[in-house]
This record gives C-alpha cells, structure tokens and sequence, in this order.
C-alpha cells in the first residue's frame, strides 16, 4: 500500500512563502519532485499579491516550453488563490515561477506544500 507523507516544498525557507523574483523561463524554483524510482510528488499551491494591481504569474511544470507553462492572473490584495491543486511531478523535475511585469517583481509569493507517495 502506498504511504504518504506530507512535506515542504524544496523552494521554500522552513515554510516560508516564495516570492516569484523572476521574470522569464527559467523562473524561480518553488519545488523540486523526488528522484527515487517510484516516488511521485502531488504538488499543491496558492499564491497571494502584494501589489496595488494584478500580475500574471507563470507556473514552468516540469520543463520550460510553452507547453509546460500555467498561466494564472493573480488579484492584489485578495488573499491566498489556489493555482496548482495537488498535479503530480517525479524524476526530479523542478516547478518554478515568473511574473510577466519585471517592474513589481517578489510581490506576488507562492505558498503549498507537497504530498510525497512512496510505494
């Protein structure tokens, strides 16, 4: 039967939330799968905007080609939005961020966590 443990995503300090500082592919790294044959990480995450306006935040699954990319708009001053709701990675591949507008960049965090399957 398979075990899940519940752990921090390998981007952040101690739980910390991960402010988005880049703005273009290959953007900050929030979570890094596993490695182990077998292992899947389900990753869960939500961001906020500290910012006086809307920003556009892309999330890089696994890769950085347009078609590993997940746009999301994220509303300031709004509180938490959930933007990935528990998508597995494996193999070691690495989820990271980028804002569009390098004017206002680390206004928008990312916060999450992971849960780790091992069979």
């Amino acid at each position: 039967m398979a075990k899940y443990t519940s752990v921090t995503l390998s981007g952040s300090t101690a739980g910390r939330a991960i402010a988005i500082g880049s703005t273009g592919s290959l953007g900050t790294t929030i979570h890094t799968a596993a490695t182990s044959t077998g292992v899947h990480d389900e990753v869960y995450l939500w961001a906020t905007n500290i910012s006086t306006a809307d920003k556009e935040l892309t999330i890089e699954w696994g890769g950085s080609s347009t078609l590993d990319q997940i746009r999301y708009t994220v509303p300031f001053r709004d509180g938490l939005h959930a933007i990935l709701p528990g998508l597995r990675s494996e193999a070691g591949k690495v989820t990271r961020g980028f804002m569009s507008d390098s004017t206002l960049t680390s206004t928008v965090t990312v916060s999450g966590y992971v849960n780790r399957i091992t069979p």
